[in-house]
């Protein structure tokens, strides 16, 4: 599950610290295997989180390249790197209407199809009230309620 992921994840960016720390205490050319290490780093993190916003993996870079013994580094985002499109893995109903949630670049005023989301769960779960079976797909972000979202009877049918 995501947890035993995250775990994992977690352990593989403790032993690439692990190594950055040796290397920075043990190597004579400290300053190119470290440089070398931070954009390792970022490669790895582009390997293992593919569906990661550029946006994301800039300030991983920003945060590796401001690091005081990162002087002289320059670990950059390729500019090539596009979130993939990766669809749901379970399978949809083909008579629900599927509505889509971005936090990032949703907005409420859209009619929730994948090209144009909508924002907020709570708009989400409002339009798939007004439209029978629904598949509401989430894409990846954080979303903030400001008010608990009830799921009643009404939403039997729904999927989120």
């Amino acid at each position: 599950g995501i947890n035993a992921e995250y775990g994992e994840v977690t352990m593989r960016l403790s032993l690439i610290f692990l190594i950055l720390f040796l290397s920075s205490c043990c190597l004579a050319d400290r300053a190119t295997f470290d440089c070398k290490m931070r954009s390792l780093l970022l490669d790895y993190a582009r390997t293992i989180q593919p569906f990661r916003s550029t946006e994301s993996f800039k300030q991983l870079a920003d945060a590796l390249n401001g690091a005081p013994e990162a002087q002289g580094c320059h670990v950059n985002v390729p500019p090539e790197h596009q979130v993939p499109k990766i669809p749901p893995n379970f399978p949809l109903n083909p008579r629900a209407t599927t509505i889509y949630a971005d936090p990032g670049r949703g907005e409420d005023s859209n009619p929730g199809t994948e090209a144009r989301p909508v924002k907020t769960l709570s708009r989400a779960v409002a339009l798939s009230r007004t439209s029978g079976p629904s598949t509401i797909i989430l894409r990846a972000g954080t979303f903030y309620l400001n008010e608990t979202v009830n799921l009643t009877p009404q939403d039997n049918g729904c999927l989120l």
